[in-house]
């Protein structure tokens, strides 16, 4: 009896060491050039499935911005009255708030949650984004802490055609504007735009086949 309280007592302490150790939110490294304007996902795992409303500050490194009025929740929130707020609470630190006025929880346990727009400006020399101060509140206002995380934003060479920052201009960039044109969920990059003609279409992507050919637009269309 007591060898089996003492297995009971150890896969207790093992189970709740991994609930402490599992991470709530989770965010992936990226690249942006300076000058560049780049969005990327919020994640949010968790076993809370009656989550309603949420608090998240970020602490930016210098050169790099958050566009607050670009910022916003995924589809995964339900509530089509929910919205997300976002402000500048201290030097280069951002608070994201919302709340679901009609109680309605997220529709799903994890996923992409969050969607950040940021901008390099030019001396933009890379490093973290922190996030910290993170609280959930369920429908019943039961307080949700989450641990904290961070991600790294690297500063790559700005390279005309390069929409998805990686060192290169070939057949990849051109499906990744493929894929922004068809899906109006996809992630928005300014490098999109190759014409510079302030529209993303199927002439960005013309224009990235014409880079990997190393001809110009008029040789084209000629």
């Amino acid at each position: 009896m007591t060898k089996r309280i003492w297995l009971l007592a150890v896969m207790m302490v093992l189970g709740f060491a991994q609930k402490a150790e599992s991470k709530a939110i989770n965010t992936l490294n990226i690249g942006i050039a300076p000058g560049e304007t780049r969005e990327c996902f919020i994640y949010l795992n968790t076993a809370y499935s009656n989550l309603i409303a949420f608090q998240i500050d970020l602490k930016l490194p210098a050169g790099l911005k958050l566009n607050t009025e670009n910022c916003s929740l995924t589809s995964r929130v339900t509530d089509k009255e929910q919205m997300l707020f976002a402000g500048e609470v201290g030097a280069n630190t951002y608070r994201l708030v919302s709340t679901s006025f009609n109680a309605i929880p997220f529709s799903k346990e994890e996923g992409t949650f969050v969607r950040l727009s940021l901008t390099a400006d030019n001396t933009f020399k890379g490093g973290t984004v922190s996030l910290s101060n993170m609280t959930f509140f369920t429908n019943t206002s039961a307080k949700v802490g989450c641990t904290n995380d961070s991600f790294t934003v690297e500063a790559t060479q700005k390279r005309n055609g390069d929409v998805n920052f990686n060192g290169s201009v070939d057949i990849s960039d051109t499906m990744f504007i493929i894929n922004y044109i068809l899906d109006k969920n996809a992630l928005y990059t300014s490098a999109l735009d190759v014409n510079g003609d302030g529209e993303v279409n199927i002439s960005d992507a013309l224009a990235v086949v014409d880079r990997i050919l190393g001809r110009s637009q008029t040789t084209r269309n000629n």
